[in-house]
């Protein structure tokens, strides 16, 4: 029970990087300002996320310790992420609609010992798995209020057309970047 626990919190975990505005690459050239307004943000945007951590990284990141149980379970294993996902903010109604794909693929260390316990955990609609690649993938379709606090932390260009939010994913704080389609 305390491994499915883990694994539920490692969902969690990766689905926080999901819902939120995700796109790889940066401009140096460009100029970065807090955003003063939630109309700065209202139209769509489009991103994308590729990370690749260790299995021990991630459960630690979730703020889980990795213990010599997991490591016996799961070895030397690999997380990849990747995410693709279309945002559209409606300032008026202050509401984001969110529209994601996203795909975890596990690889290396004991994955065949690790992928039938893992493969069982994440079984249930919505989740399409691919036993060939070891991979999990997750389609979304959300819509939340979006609150001043929520503003908090992201920044926007000079032009208007890329913008930057920290997210906290358990004791990891990562800074991702959107672009205006």
């Amino acid at each position: 029970m305390k491994k499915n626990k883990l694994l539920v919190q490692l969902l969690v975990c990766i689905f926080v990087l999901g819902v939120f505005f995700v796109s790889c690459g940066s401009d140096e050239s460009d100029t970065w300002s807090p955003v003063a307004s939630i109309l700065q943000l209202s139209g769509t945007w489009s991103g994308s996320l590729n990370e690749r951590m260790s299995i021990r990284n991630f459960i630690e990141m979730s703020g889980e310790t990795y213990t010599p149980e997991m490591a016996a379970l799961f070895g030397n294993m690999n997380v990849n992420i990747s995410a693709t996902m279309i945002t559209t903010v409606n300032a008026s109604a202050r509401t984001m609609r969110l529209l994601f794909n996203e795909t975890i693929r596990v690889s290396g260390g004991n994955i065949n010992t690790a992928w039938p316990f893992i493969r069982a955990l994440f079984q249930g609609p919505g989740v399409t798995i691919n036993d060939a690649n070891h991979s999990l993938s997750f389609v979304g379709d959300r819509t939340d209020t979006i609150h001043d606090s929520d503003l908090v932390g992201m920044r926007i260009n000079q032009h208007g057309n890329r913008g930057r939010m920290p997210i906290d994913i358990g004791t990891r704080t990562i800074e991702v970047t959107f672009t205006r389609q």
